[in-house]
């Protein structure tokens, strides 16, 4: 096997890595996104409906 060839799988496996790599971080950015709108929309009816809530609904808005 010649320099080029290495070179060019190489190539490949990088851009793989990178793949994943950026698609692993957008599934955590949307997790992330979804439990802030969940807490948030919790926090906030618990606000609304007893007084008091088990967190501050306004912190995981400004996270969402």
């Amino acid at each position: 096997m010649d320099i080029a060839c290495r070179q060019k799988e190489n190539i490949l496996r990088d851009a793989f890595a990178a793949f994943v790599k950026q698609k692993a971080q957008a599934n955590a950015y949307i997790v992330i996104l979804i439990y802030s709108a969940l807490a948030c929309l919790i926090f906030f009816l618990q606000t609304c409906f007893t007084g008091r809530a088990y967190g501050d609904y306004i912190a995981y808005f400004f996270c969402f």
